[in-house]
């Protein structure tokens, strides 16, 4: 204490924080974090932790350690697709301001949304029990919860109910179409954003950016959704597990792939989904 007291009267108090910064940020990438990633920490958190929180200053995450890819690459990169997903934000025409997030899993793309975009409000879509759980918790942990509506439900063509297929390696590849071996199956509930939307007095006009992951099942929510033609949108398309009909995004004038390193802007009578044999994020407008 006598030290800090001795330190505090010769340095400006600006500049105290700042060093008191530095140290910090020392003792998180030298000492804490390499032994967080060591395979005795994560064999240590994974057994003993159900739920971890990782604070980045402008946002916290909380994830599922045992997640051997969405919750790995939080601990290691900072995130799941962060400057992606920022890079689609700046690229999409200005419009409402309602952020809707289509197999939201834990809510990364929300919380980035909102508390990192040009968002002020969020409705989500997430059937699996305990990806909802970390998905309000992160609701919660970012002082938002007041503005997400969280529809613990697929979303998809009609109404009624689906076996969920579960990846027990990584919980984002939970899926309708299609079925791991090993993983548990559950029965999940299934409604329209359609419906939903219109249940939540939300308009068309009002959205900003849709955001659709869902392991195969987008056609079913395209056709459980006809307003939503011509808004913004980024889907991911796995052709592996479901092809989509040509004229999918018919209703489109443009289109852009996501994964480039900058996004071009492209006429939608260019856009070929026959050319795409791998997993692709499209952005649409």
């Amino acid at each position: 204490m006598t030290i800090y007291f001795a330190i505090n009267a010769l340095v400006p108090h600006y500049m105290f924080r700042k060093i008191e910064k530095l140290v910090r940020n020392f003792r998180d990438e030298r000492i804490i974090k390499p032994i967080v990633l060591s395979k005795k920490g994560r064999r240590y958190y994974e057994h003993n932790f159900r739920a971890l929180v990782s604070d980045f200053g402008s946002h916290r995450i909380s994830f599922d350690p045992t997640d051997k890819v969405i919750g790995a690459s939080i601990l290691e990169n900072g995130g799941w697709f962060l400057q992606e997903t920022l890079k689609i934000f700046e690229s999409i025409p200005a419009r409402g301001h309602t952020f809707i997030d289509v197999g939201a899993n834990i809510g990364t793309q929300t919380v980035y949304a909102l508390k990192l975009g040009p968002f002020t409000r969020a409705v989500c879509f997430e059937p699996e029990p305990w990806n909802a759980q970390l998905l309000r918790a992160n609701m919660a942990f970012n002082g938002i919860s007041d503005r997400v509506t969280v529809i613990e439900a697929a979303a998809g063509a009609q109404k009624g109910s689906a076996i969920l297929s579960k990846d027990k390696f990584n919980f984002g590849a939970h899926s309708m179409a299609h079925y791991y071996g090993s993983g548990d199956k559950i029965e999940i509930p299934v409604v329209t954003v359609e419906d939903s939307l219109r249940e939540l007095n939300i308009r068309t006009s009002d959205l900003g950016l849709v955001w659709i992951d869902v392991e195969g099942f987008e056609g079913d929510v395209l056709r459980g959704w006809p307003s939503l033609t011509g808004t913004p949108l980024c889907i991911e398309y796995t052709p592996n597990v479901r092809l989509l009909p040509a004229d999918t995004f018919a209703g489109w004038t443009r289109w852009g792939n996501a994964r480039e390193a900058t996004i071009r802007w492209r006429d939608i009578s260019e856009f070929d989904l026959t050319q795409y044999h791998e997993q692709e994020d499209f952005i649409f407008a």
